[in-house]
């Protein structure tokens, strides 16, 4: 017996229900958390003198993160209001 089958025995047996939903949810929700921390980070690489060079990497790397975090948002607010 694999372990995905053992847990769906489980789940059967004592009647839980997993709303595929909600692990979507959770799942948009760390990855959200995530591309936070990514967008604070490079926000601080970004205010350091240090890397005049790859400014514009990171500049544009920032970009990229902040239109990753408005496609989430957007994706968990579908989600709920269904």
């Amino acid at each position: 017996m694999g372990f995905k089958s053992f847990i769906a025995n489980v789940k059967d047996s004592l009647g839980i229900k997993v709303d595929i939903k909600d692990g979507k949810k959770r799942s948009l929700n760390n990855l959200l958390e995530k591309l936070e921390r990514k967008e604070f980070k490079l926000n601080k690489k970004l205010s350091k003198k240090k890397h005049k060079k790859n400014k514009e990497e990171i500049k544009q790397e920032l970009q990229i993160v902040q239109m990753q975090i408005k496609k989430c948002k957007k994706v968990l607010n579908k989600l709920e209001d269904k």
